[in-house]
């Protein structure tokens, strides 16, 4: 909770403002589009800075403004000057407007998300998987907090799935895999499915998707480690038939995962293999989607235009993914 804010705003010189550490999320900087417009109107939107014992200003958004500032030779700018005391909230405002006003995608996104995570757990640990369900057993007259999802979904606009999916990419790529991926040479798809492989295993193939399609990275991974694939099925069983055993096993599983949720004498060993379990199955569901998407021709809400980003679950999508089975 925010204790204390006072927000002012006021010109500050520009050699009293230092950039905080990485907030810079996205690569590319460029300002020239900005430096046309401060030129001809003004600074339209003060940036926000946080003051610092020693008189300086750490800068809290409005990098571009205060670099676009810099090299039109501007001395000062306009601030809002946010005294508080809670600095991760703060440095989560500065990611959350990252991600909305410069629309960050791939790496970048992936990247902020990750910080965003780990600020958030520093500063609500009790939303923490495992610890959620037990604080709120120990506490039940306490209002529950958001989960990171939850909050990071209400605070930027992003899906669910889409935060879910881009903090597993920036956790579990190893530095090769997020440097092929962020400089294109694999696609987010595919970047999905080397996440699903350890660090080491990762370099082993990833020479070898570069410049493949999803299918053949598939298959390469399936070739490569045959152990962490299942077995082909029959070929004389049709696709329905595959679809209703999915269906009904589903549907037993969320019987016993809803059973589970109310025990407490549950095995820790045991929850953490089930949650990566779930992680497997939700790059499974993902990676279904999205190819009998492209088999069937089926366009995704925003119009997708073939891109590998990410989509929304909610929409027309519904009478081709629908929550009851047509069988």
């Amino acid at each position: 909770m925010i204790r204390s804010l006072t927000v002012t705003v006021r010109a500050i010189p520009l050699s009293e403002i230092d950039i905080i550490p990485g907030h810079n999320f996205r690569e590319d900087m460029s300002t020239e589009d900005l430096e046309e417009s401060l030129a001809a109107i003004g600074l339209l939107h003060p940036i926000h800075v946080i003051p610092r014992a020693d008189g300086q200003y750490l800068l809290n958004s409005g990098e571009r403004r205060l670099r676009a500032a810099q090299k039109l030779g501007w001395t000062e700018i306009d601030a809002r000057v946010l005294e508080i005391e809670d600095q991760v909230i703060l440095e989560m405002a500065a990611i959350d407007e990252n991600i909305i006003r410069r629309d960050l995608r791939g790496a970048s996104l992936d990247r902020a998300l990750a910080r965003r995570k780990e600020l958030y757990l520093e500063r609500f640990p009790e939303t923490a998987q495992y610890v959620a369900g037990a604080h709120a057993a120990a506490n039940p007259t306490d209002e529950r907090a958001k989960s990171f999802t939850e909050d990071t979904a209400d605070k930027t606009g992003k899906s669910p799935r889409t935060i879910e999916r881009s903090v597993r990419r920036a956790e579990r790529l190893s530095p090769a895999t997020m440097e092929a991926y962020e400089q294109g040479l694999i696609s987010q798809t595919q970047a999905d499915i080397l996440a699903g492989l350890p660090h080491d295993d990762q370099g082993t193939v990833l020479n070898k998707v570069v410049g493949k399609s999803v299918e053949e990275t598939r298959d390469i991974v399936s070739g490569q480690f045959p152990e962490r694939t299942p077995k082909k099925e029959a070929e004389d069983r049709t696709s329905m038939q595959h679809l209703e055993e999915l269906y009904m096993h589903g549907q037993k599983l969320v019987a016993a995962l809803t059973r589970l949720r109310e025990r407490d004498d549950l095995d820790t060993e045991l929850v953490d293999s089930v949650m990566n379990l779930a992680d497997t199955l939700d790059n499974e569901f993902a990676l279904f989607e999205s190819e009998v998407r492209a088999r069937l021709g089926i366009e995704s809400d925003d119009g997708d235009d073939g891109s590998d980003e990410e989509t929304s679950d909610e929409g027309s999508d519904a009478e081709f993914f629908p929550t009851e089975p047509p069988f």
